[in-house]
């Protein structure tokens, strides 16, 4: 982080990560393991934590050496937005210090910051942030992809 105890960062991930986590999200959708009641997410297929499997956490360490963090990345999960699918304002500073956001593919659904910055999903980009700051996911009507990550410092 620069410092500010509210900045974003963007970063790029290589596609062999993207497909992977893209690959994961359709085994568990065809094994209909969908957590999104209880969660955030509106009108989507929301995944438990991916990292209890074993290829999952070999893609989690490439994430970790892409960002250049030495930060614990223990819990991501994937989500799949139906039409209109959404995520309610919240944030995530009860369970970790940073989360990102992982966009598996091009999409509508700007993320959007308390700060009013709206990232818009980009297959790759990964956006780093404090876990803290208030954020929501703005209704997609195609179809948007994301991993959402949990890092704790070490």
């Amino acid at each position: 982080m620069d410092g500010s105890k509210r900045s974003i960062e963007e970063y790029q991930v290589t596609n062999d990560v993207v497909d992977d986590l893209l690959s994961t999200l359709e085994i568990m959708k065809d094994q209909g393991l969908d957590t999104s009641k209880n969660t955030c997410t509106i009108n989507g297929f929301q995944t438990e934590n991916i990292l209890k499997y074993k290829t999952p956490q070999e893609v989690a360490q490439k994430i970790i050496v892409q960002l250049k963090k030495d930060l614990n990345l223990f819990h991501i999960h994937l989500i799949e937005y139906n039409q209109a699918g959404a995520q309610t304002a919240h944030d995530h500073k009860e369970t970790e210090d940073y989360s990102f956001i992982l966009y598996l593919n091009d999409s509508d659904g700007n993320t959007v910051f308390e700060n009013h910055e709206e990232i818009t999903p980009k297959k790759g980009k990964l956006v780093f942030f404090n876990s803290d700051i208030t954020h929501y996911g703005k209704p997609s009507m195609k179809g948007k992809k994301i991993a959402v990550g949990a890092l704790k410092k070490h």
